[in-house]
């Protein structure tokens, strides 16, 4: 209701300002365009919220308590571990960025990433973001592992509630291969 009367206020607010600019066109033009996204936000939010059937919402809540009692006592020392890095980042700015830029270069240019993104081969695909992370410096080979073995662990976790809702998976996979697809025409030369 609160996000409903967010968008209400803002789109009556863009629609005023846009009436009041008769003289600017551009202006006119952007508003309009915010407008629009406004809409296509608003219908996004109620499609999503006519398909919520009460049994998701209740293997949502139990997987968030789940998941809040698994990282709840983590909260301290994920804020230790943030600052350390923040630190970390300030002192070695330079260099992070240039691993992030030649991770995602790598990432870009890995054509079997991309197709196994496309063909939705999740193993392939978190192998070969596996391969350029280390490939790019951004974590050693060991430490890598060290996540992998986490992301499975959570992974094993977590699959046995989301096989449940196959329909939700399965419309959550298309939009996954669509935007494999939309990487892929971006990132070709």
């Amino acid at each position: 209701r609160k996000i409903f009367a967010f968008l209400k206020t803002t789109m009556r607010s863009v629609a005023i300002a846009r009436a009041s600019v008769p003289d600017q066109p551009n202006l006119q033009l952007g508003l309009s365009i915010v407008y629009e996204f406004l809409l296509f936000i608003r219908t996004i939010i109620k499609v999503q919220q006519a398909n919520l059937s009460p049994d998701s919402v209740r293997e949502w809540k139990a997987t968030f308590r789940d998941f809040a009692s698994i990282f709840g006592p983590m909260k301290e020392r994920m804020a230790q571990i943030c600052s350390k890095i923040a630190k970390r980042l300030e002192r070695h700015g330079k260099k992070a960025k240039i691993r992030l830029l030649r991770f995602i270069d790598i990432i870009l240019a890995d054509e079997q990433f991309l197709l196994s993104l496309e063909l939705l081969e999740w193993a392939k695909c978190i192998y070969r973001v596996e391969l350029a992370v280390v490939k790019a410096k951004v974590v050693d080979a060991e430490s890598c592992a060290q996540y992998h073995k986490a992301g499975v662990f959570l992974f094993e976790t977590l699959a046995p509630r989301a096989q449940s809702q196959g329909d939700a998976a399965q419309r959550n996979e298309e939009k996954l291969a669509r935007f494999a697809q939309l990487l892929k025409l971006v990132a070709s030369p």
